[in-house]
């Protein structure tokens, strides 16, 4: 028996409704989760992305305002990435209401800076370090008296150079380079 739809299109059989999937992407457009939402409604799912762990009920803790996790692609290295739970609460249900279109991708923004990241290394490697706010640069110095010097951009988001003394080598002017540079690491 031919189904016919609200657009007056007739179909061979009623295709059944599968929900919305909405990917999670960090800024540079990796996807590091999945929220979606069955057919029937019911209460919004989440799975990450390149695990094999099963979905779990989303916001895990219903007190959460908002939402984050650690981005691995070579951009973020581990940047936190997210949004308010309410903005992907809305998006999750209007995706849903919207049964012509059941995936889509809703970028997420940095929660951390880039220097966030570079301090929390730094302090885990025990490092001093000088801040020249007129130069939007700090120095990092090791117990081995090396130097990382980092400049970044005018609202310390971004790594724009990477400089070390004694300079034995050179890093990339990006925060995975200055991360690199941090742990002694080869470019």
């Amino acid at each position: 028996m031919p189904f016919t739809d609200e657009l007056g299109d007739e179909w061979k059989r009623e295709v059944e409704y599968v929900g919305a999937h909405l990917k999670l992407s960090c800024p540079d457009g990796t996807i590091v989760s999945i929220l979606s939402r069955d057919g029937g409604g019911g209460p919004i799912r989440y799975h990450v992305a390149r695990s094999s762990c099963p979905d779990l009920y989303w916001p895990p803790d219903p007190t959460n305002t908002h939402y984050g996790e650690r981005c691995p692609c070579e951009r973020c290295v581990e940047r936190l990435v997210g949004a308010t739970v309410d903005e992907l609460r809305a998006e999750v249900n209007a995706l849903h209401d919207a049964v012509a279109e059941n995936r889509d991708t809703y970028f997420l923004r940095y929660l951390e800076s880039a220097r966030d990241v570079i301090e929390r290394e730094a302090q885990s490697r025990r490092c001093a370090f000088h801040r020249d706010a007129s130069a939007f640069t700090d120095t990092y110095i090791g117990l081995t008296r090396r130097q990382v010097i980092v400049r970044y951009d005018k609202s310390f988001r971004e790594v724009e150079h990477v400089a070390v003394m004694p300079a034995t080598e050179s890093y990339p002017g990006t925060l995975a380079g200055a991360l690199a540079a941090l742990r002694g690491e080869h470019p």
